[in-house]
């Protein structure tokens, strides 16, 4: 639970201490009913389904509750909420998904909805601190993402992170009128472990 101070009704009630995963200018922790209307936005929003490959349908606000409630009981997945440090705004979504729990792999999805916060490095940030929590927490081996090859911003993003090309879909994503190709890309736990120690290093 958040622990939050006491205010009055025309003040809005932000936690003491962020709690979850804490990065350097955000941290990820759970969803909560109260964010539903900002992620209705999101999943209405068909310019950011394009870059998730997400269906160009729109959602009612039950879907969008129904599918918080599902993701959330699944028990092969582990959804956060992106949140600023120093606003504790809600900016994204970020999420570790069909767990492998033999296989020790997933697949990792996120986005950040705010579009204010888009091109400013956080996705990296994202990225970083989710891998870590993957690899060191959960003790993964590997973790694999999709990505369209016209997303450059989103590659960039990824390669910066260590994660490296494994194949391509060829007109797999029917986006805006056209085929797209999509990237698989992936990484190891002992790639990430060493990534980590260069850093310090």
């Amino acid at each position: 639970m958040i622990s939050v101070k006491p205010t009055d009704k025309n003040q809005v009630s932000l936690p003491e201490q962020p709690i979850g995963i804490s990065g350097s200018n955000l941290y990820l922790a759970d969803i909560k009913e109260t964010h539903l209307d900002i992620i209705y936005k999101w999943k209405n929003d068909f310019e950011l389904n394009d870059l998730v490959i997400a269906p160009p349908f729109p959602v009612s606000d039950m879907a969008v509750k129904q599918w918080l409630q599902d993701n959330q009981r699944d028990r092969n997945q582990v959804l956060f909420g992106v949140f600023c440090h120093d606003s504790h705004q809600f900016i994204g979504i970020a999420r570790l998904m069909f767990i492998d729990w033999i296989g020790r792999t997933a697949d990792l999805g996120l986005y950040i909805g705010e579009i204010k916060y888009r091109g400013k490095g956080l996705g990296t940030e994202i990225v970083d601190t989710i891998l870590s929590y993957g690899f060191e927490r959960l003790n993964l081996r590997k973790l694999s993402l999709r990505v369209l090859e016209s997303n450059i911003p989103a590659i960039k993003c990824y390669e910066s992170c260590g994660f490296t090309p494994e194949g391509c879909l060829v007109n797999h994503y029917w986006i805006n009128g056209g085929y797209q190709n999509a990237l698989l890309m992936s990484i190891f736990n002992d790639n990430f472990q060493a990534r980590q120690r260069e850093s310090i290093g």
